[in-house]
């Protein structure tokens, strides 16, 4: 039955994009030569994370949250990329902040960002910009985590990916090619 309600291809052009890549090693036929955009929310982890309420440690709370080991969890906390505050009092909800930045980088921003700076180098992209937006609202929140009220920040993250920085503007737009 068509339509479907759910995306399964992407659409370039009024085309469906059935490849399972895009080569971004140099300009070719397969790449509309357009300006590029990509970018991602601040906190885009959040929907991702789990959000642990018996953990006693930011470590054990960033293996229940993430999940990941032991072991990988205290490499995170000892590369300081991703620092702790508590800035709650809850170590919980603490650790979820924690958590859900690590999930930011890891399932958008590093990913995001390599495809842009790859397709700008290689001219697989006209041009390329990326974007980090600071704020975002009534998005997934699986765990029920309330969003920062009024005199409350949502707690900024340095950016992690090699040859990029976070700002703390509502967006940043950067050229790279």
């Amino acid at each position: 039955m068509f339509p479907r309600p759910d995306a399964r291809y992407i659409v370039q052009d009024g085309i469906y994009v059935t490849r399972e890549s895009l080569d971004l090693r140099s300009a070719s036929s397969h790449t509309a030569h357009v300006p590029y955009i990509g970018g991602n929310v601040l906190n885009d982890g959040a929907s991702f994370t789990g959000l642990s309420t018996t953990c006693t440690s930011l470590a054990s709370c960033l293996v229940a949250n993430i999940p990941t080991t032991p072991y990988y969890a205290q490499q995170i906390i000892s590369s300081g990329l991703f620092p702790y505050t508590n800035s709650t009092g809850n170590l919980q909800q603490d650790a979820f902040n924690v958590s859900q930045r690590v999930v930011t980088d890891n399932m958008f921003r590093c990913v995001d960002q390599a495809t842009s700076y790859a397709g700008a180098v290689s001219g697989a992209f006209s041009s390329a910009y990326y974007y980090q937006m600071n704020r975002a609202g009534f998005g997934y929140n699986p765990n029920n985590v309330p969003a920062a009220g009024p005199g409350r920040t949502i707690s900024s993250t340095a950016a992690t990916c090699p040859g990029f920085l976070a700002t703390r503007s509502a967006m940043q737009t950067r050229r790279i090619s």
